[in-house]
């Protein structure tokens, strides 16, 4: 069975992707699903994904809050 770290490591890797190939609309699409409450409450989870990813998604959420305004 797949643990959640990796699951969110391999969604991570593939916003990176979507990134690189101007995919915004997907990119933005499962960022805005990682942010959900419920995702985010996964402490122990986010604790051990690398910090090159949790860096992805930090500015990606700031880049998506802008985006709206």
């Amino acid at each position: 069975m797949i643990s959640n770290k990796k699951k969110l490591i391999n969604l991570m890797f593939f916003i990176e992707c979507c990134k690189d190939m101007k995919n915004f609309n997907s990119m933005f699409a499962i960022i805005s699903g990682l942010d959900h409450k419920t995702v985010q409450r996964l402490q122990a989870t986010w604790e051990r994904v690398p910090d090159k990813y949790k860096k992805l998604f930090e500015v990606s959420s700031i880049v998506n809050y802008l985006i709206e305004f």
